[in-house]
């Protein structure tokens, strides 16, 4: 397994994990967490135990996109951070006018 790989595994609270490498230091692997059964571990980085590959995550449209610039920066992918970076952009530009409209009907109530 290299830096960039998706992995499943268990970290040492035994929070079942799923992310990608960011660090392998001897047998240590280091994970960004994009999915737990603890909600306080997505977004973090932990150490994993007997890692396992997971599936390519980028097919589904539940993807974090912030995550994923993450990991292409990570991964130094100028092409992939692109991609990603207009993603994110496209999204929080969605919610800021979702809030604005919410906002707007508010105050013709």
């Amino acid at each position: 397994m290299k830096v960039g790989d998706w992995v499943f595994g268990e970290t040492a609270e035994k929070h079942f994990v799923k992310g990608f490498i960011v660090k392998k230091i001897f047998d240590s692997i280091i994970i960004c967490i994009t999915e737990s059964d603890s909600k306080e571990d997505v977004g973090t980085r932990r150490a994993v135990y007997n890692p396992y590959p997971a599936p390519n995550i980028f097919e589904g449209d539940d993807v974090d996109p912030s995550l994923m610039v993450e990991l292409s920066l990570i991964l130094k992918d100028k092409e992939m951070f692109m991609e990603w970076s207009v993603r994110y952009a496209k999204e929080k530009a969605a919610e800021a006018n979702e809030r604005s409209e919410e906002i707007s009907r508010s105050e013709h109530l």
